[in-house]
């Protein structure tokens, strides 16, 4: 009875963020076109419905009535398939991001999330990704110059992006030191991360926009030279299902920098419900991707790519560079001094690893030292370290610190 119980409430939660994330379009066009409405001195939507209320359900059903064209000469597959593949990657990968811890529902405990994963952050990623292949697929399909040029700049634009963005989280994740986007939140009860890494987050946010092809960053469908770019040819309902896969990226970006970096469902100084500290700044987020869109022009194709590879690698690699010298500094030099800045008074999470909570900070010293050398490509020679940390004393500890130091950086 309980396993039917269980499985009935992640089909609920399922099905809940499902509808959400399709119906999201539908407030959110109209928050954008009266958004920009107002920044460029008029009303917006006001015919249909109280102050427009009920465009959107009007460009709905104007959308699931049109003819559903489709060019002669196109791949009828891929063209049929390339929306779907576009609109699938950012669903699935809600079902790996919480929304809060938990909530009691006649008596019994909720989690606000369908799945807990230790990897959460790495499945987001490699799943997001895929989203490009709708992209291509639907330019490369619909067999017309203009939509093809969209899905090729489509195609480096997100890949060019995704190296910076991914480089920006490993900052998170050293802090953290969990992949799993629940414990990243934790870890961020007393300060949040944007606090430590500044760079980290306008990089990820930046990296962000591009990725969500919105201006300055929507080369792909730039209407001045490509028409409408990748979906040109795609009308009806095929044309929505894209334009719901933007928003639902959109979110997902404005979701992913409000755990990431600026505490999740943590709040400050005024006392709000964990959730709704979570939607306000998930809000606030969305508002400045509708702001910039109708603040900032558009980047010529050169200017998009150098920015990804010119501008944002260079000063998030030195961040990392100097949280990583913090790190090591604010471990190795207590040691030295005979000090302990641990707190034994909790027991180490799972994996054997510690995390920071409430005013305690905990480490696993030589791990974090050893997962930061392996992603920056340094060869810590760690088969002389693999001594349990409970097992090495004060001294010891200090000499393999200062040992690993001299494997990281050798001397010329």
């Amino acid at each position: 009875m309980e396993l039917i119980v269980a499985l009935g409430v992640i089909v609920f939660k399922v099905a809940l963020v499902i509808a959400i994330l399709l119906l999201l379009p539908l407030p959110l066009t109209w928050l954008e076109r009266k958004i920009a409405g107002h920044m460029q001195q008029r009303m917006g939507p006001m015919r249909v419905g109280w102050h427009g209320l009920l465009q959107p359900v009007a460009d709905g059903i104007k959308l699931l009535t049109k003819e559903d064209h489709i060019p002669a000469e196109a791949d009828r597959f891929l063209f049929k398939l390339a929306p779907i593949l576009a609109l699938a990657p950012p669903f699935v990968v809600f079902a790996a991001i919480p929304f809060g811890e938990s909530v009691s529902v006649l008596g019994n405990e909720i989690t606000l999330y369908i799945s807990n994963l230790n990897v959460a952050l790495l499945f987001v990623f490699a799943v997001i990704g895929l989203e490009v292949y709708g992209v291509i697929f639907g330019g490369w399909a619909a067999n017309s110059k203009y939509a093809v040029l969209g899905s090729l700049r489509t195609c480096a634009q997100m890949i060019s992006y995704e190296i910076p963005m991914g480089f920006a989280v490993i900052g998170v994740v050293m802090l953290a030191q969990s992949m799993s986007l629940l414990d990243i939140v934790r870890a961020q009860t007393d300060v949040w991360n944007v606090v430590y890494q500044p760079i980290g987050f306008f990089v990820f946010f930046v990296a962000g926009l591009a990725e969500a092809q919105r201006i300055p960053f929507d080369l792909a469908e730039a209407e001045g030279d490509l028409g409408a770019g990748f979906h040109t040819e795609y009308s009806g309902i095929r044309f929505a299902l894209f334009m719901v896969s933007e928003y639902v990226v959109m979110v997902l970006v404005s979701v992913l920098t409000v755990i990431l970096f600026f505490g999740g469902w943590n709040g400050v100084l005024i006392p709000l419900p964990p959730l709704l500290w979570f939607l306000l700044k998930v809000a606030f987020f969305v508002y400045l991707f509708m702001w910039f869109r109708f603040t900032f022009p558009r980047y010529r194709y050169d200017q998009l790519m150098a920015i990804g590879w010119k501008v944002l690698l260079p000063p998030v690699f030195g961040e990392h560079n100097h949280q990583r010298c913090c790190i090591f500094l604010m471990h190795a030099v207590p040691e030295a001094l005979g000090t302990d800045m641990q707190d034994d008074s909790q027991e180490p999470q799972r994996g054997g690893h510690v995390a920071r909570t409430g005013q305690s900070w905990k480490m696993d010293r030589l791990g974090l030292l050893r997962r930061s050398g392996e992603w920056f490509g340094f060869d810590l020679r760690l088969h002389v370290f693999q001594t349990r940390h409970h097992a090495i004393s004060g001294q010891g500890e200090v000499a393999a610190l200062f040992a690993l130091s001299r494997a990281s950086f050798p001397q010329a």
